[in-house]
């Protein structure tokens, strides 16, 4: 019979998971907690698997755990082996996407922080070249005043 392999696979995970959502659901009928609810959609999105991964894990759990009762005609170990390395890729898998997911998620952010930054830069240099052209109409209006200002100070 073949040794359990030390810690939980994929496959362990979802099942649990299945089983507390139906827990969840089933236990109350109709209104959900808001902290059973966060934990739904935490559990929904476990590892990044699709739906039909999902339901592919459930079942390799469900065949390795048959194999792991020591029942008459049991499959051999290499069957075992073979779902187990099946749930890890599934798994692999998974992860990947959650990683590319992430990568993209984070690629964008980045991008709409340098769109922010380049469209500030651009009023900020607009500001500058305003400034600057409006330097001598300011100069010659200023000029424009003078004799006003003395004009003024001489009748006083």
């Amino acid at each position: 019979m073949p040794q359990p392999i030390q810690g939980p696979t994929l496959a362990d995970v979802e099942s649990n998971i299945r089983e507390r959502e139906k827990a969840i659901r089933g236990g109350n009928k109709g209104r959900i907690s808001k902290a059973k609810l966060a934990e739904l959609k935490r559990n929904s999105d476990s590892a990044g698997a699709t739906q039909r991964e999902k339901a592919r894990q459930r079942a390799i759990y469900k065949e390795m755990r048959k194999y792991q009762t020591g029942k008459k005609g049991e499959p051999t170990t290499r069957r075992y082996n073979a779902l187990f390395n099946e749930s890890a890729r599934i798994a692999k898998r998974a992860r990947k996407r959650v990683a590319e997911k992430e990568a993209a998620a984070v690629k964008k952010a980045a991008k709409v922080k340098a769109a922010k930054k380049a469209v500030k830069k651009r009023a900020a240099t607009a500001k500058k070249a305003a400034k600057k052209t409006a330097r001598p109409a300011k100069k010659a209006a200023k000029k424009a005043a003078r004799p006003v200002k003395k004009a003024a100070k001489k009748s006083r």
